[in-house]
């Protein structure tokens, strides 16, 4: 699918409310995956939602919404250990920070709170929850990867590609 003019315009028709709202706002002052924000990569995971969603004839508005705020914590959770496992806490902190800013349907929810699946436990019930999943895991690996220098960039890429034809 091209983003083309038409694309861009329903994207942001989608996201530009949600970016607007302080509590999104703030995820600017949160580093994610080494030299990211969480901002930032919550707009990748939901731009590449967007992207997929419209591929598979899913639920777009629902998903990339849920994708905006994904990672809707807003503590460093390195600093935080003692709330309990990063990967089962933040989602639910997120899917309620997610509720202060729009009503949430059960779509959204699952998505939010199944997206680090399988780290999490409870799998995605949505089609649209797969996809966030699996782009949030793409989108780190990908930010992840620019971070690296150009030869362990390579090789990165090289291992990721070689699961390609299993």
């Amino acid at each position: 699918m091209n983003f083309n003019h038409k694309t861009n315009n329903e994207f942001h028709a989608i996201i530009d409310p949600l970016i607007s709202d302080r509590r999104i706002q703030q995820l600017k002052q949160f580093s994610h995956h080494i030299r990211t924000t969480r901002y930032d990569h919550s707009l990748h995971v939901a731009l590449v939602t967007y992207r997929l969603c419209h591929f598979f004839h899913a639920n777009t508005l629902e998903a990339v919404q849920a994708a905006m705020m994904h990672d809707l914590f807003f503590y460093e959770w390195r600093d935080h250990r003692d709330i309990g496992p990063h990967t089962k806490v933040h989602p639910i902190v997120a899917c309620e920070n997610a509720k202060q800013i729009l009503p949430l349907t059960p779509l959204m929810e699952d998505a939010i709170v199944n997206h680090m699946w399988p780290l999490s436990g409870q799998r995605p019930s949505y089609i649209e929850s797969w996809i966030i999943s699996i782009v949030d895991k793409y989108c780190a690996a990908i930010e992840y990867i620019s971070t690296l220098q150009t030869q362990k960039r390579i090789a990165a890429l090289l291992f990721l590609f070689s699961f390609v034809n299993l």
